[in-house]
């Protein structure tokens, strides 16, 4: 979330005194960015400026990579040494105040603020939930055998919330009757299944599959054969959301009968 601050925009011949020398405030990062008005974009490029002397101010990561070469050609020695330093910056700005912008006759400049109290907090904030979200993916395994548990004996399509101590998972879980079917289609509609599943769970399934299964019968001479066929008739047109969903685990029933797909997401902490 940013917010947006600004109070005025400058459109007097002379320019604020911000322009022509840089503030100081211990409590805030300072930002100044300035375009040229012959970009059309300039209002945008101004202010990515800013954010980007904030950025530099805050997280600079540096590293440096060095190179040494030797060659012997036609009893010709030679020895390079290269030497490379990057710099990166990496951050999210949030919560970004406006203070000023002027707009002058060729260029146009803008002054944003960004608390160091309040990014403090939003970082930390941060750095708790990715934490969080880590030491939940890394509990999968706790995650499947709860799983097979309950769906390895009596497998079903369905979804649910599991809850093991402070993680939270979404899972959605798909079968199909193994029968003929290779390991991709068994894959692929376990895979849609689980995710019908979740559709219905949140707010309506917006994923139908029919299925139809076919005997026929033949007759040669004096022997009597049938066969029969089997298809899954999908129609997929699920949310963005249930479609990034990842795959968790997949596994047969105990009979050897039935195929078990399942996906999940790792939602927010009890």
């Amino acid at each position: 979330m940013m917010l947006l601050g600004l109070t005025h925009v400058a459109t007097a011949q002379q320019p604020p005194d911000w322009v022509q020398s840089r503030p100081m405030d211990q409590s805030s990062y300072i930002g100044i960015g300035m375009a040229s008005k012959s970009n059309l974009n300039y209002v945008q490029e101004a202010r990515d400026q800013a954010l980007t002397d904030i950025a530099h101010q805050i997280s600079v990561s540096i590293s440096s990579e060095n190179s040494l070469q030797e060659r012997e050609d036609n009893e010709v020695y030679s020895r390079q040494f290269t030497s490379t330093t990057r710099s990166e910056t990496s951050l999210d700005l949030e919560f970004y105040e406006v203070i000023d912008a002027f707009n002058g006759e060729d260029e146009y400049h803008v002054f944003l603020k960004l608390n160091k109290e309040q990014y403090a907090k939003s970082l930390q904030a941060s750095k708790a939930e990715h934490a969080r979200i880590v030491d939940c993916h890394q509990n999968e395994s706790s995650l499947i055998a709860t799983l097979k548990s309950k769906f390895q004996g009596v497998p079903t399509d369905g979804a649910r919330y599991v809850y093991l101590g402070e993680c939270h998972y979404l899972v959605g879980i798909g079968t199909s009757s193994i029968g003929s079917k290779s390991n991709s289609d068994l894959a692929r509609i376990g895979q849609v299944k689980a995710q019908r599943a979740v559709s219905l769970l949140i707010n309506g399934s917006e994923i139908t599959s029919e299925t139809i299964i076919s005997t026929s019968e033949t007759i040669t001479d004096d022997m009597v054969s049938f066969s029969e066929s089997f298809r899954d008739e999908i129609n997929e047109r699920s949310t963005g959301f249930v479609q990034g969903m990842q795959k968790l685990t997949s596994f047969s029933s105990d009979d050897g009968l039935t195929f078990v797909f399942v996906i999940f997401d790792v939602l927010e902490s009890r």
